[in-house]
């Protein structure tokens, strides 16, 4: 009950905020994920055992 009454006053503070505090937001927003993509490998690695479940997922989808 708690929770959905956090998120039912959420939702009505966020109908009233002014457009400089939404662009704030979204300017953080889009920082946090810029150092996100910094800091990530630029490719997924998969080792063997990751490679063998794909492999057997696969084949068993084929058979569906």
């Amino acid at each position: 009950m708690k929770k959905a009454c956090s998120l039912i006053w959420t939702v009505l503070i966020g109908l009233f905020r002014t457009r400089s505090s939404l662009a704030a937001e979204i300017l953080v927003l889009r920082h946090q994920i810029n150092v996100l993509r910094r800091h990530s490998p630029k490719r997924q690695t998969f080792s063997s055992a990751d490679r063998l479940i794909f492999a057997w997922l696969y084949r068993l989808a084929q058979r569906s």
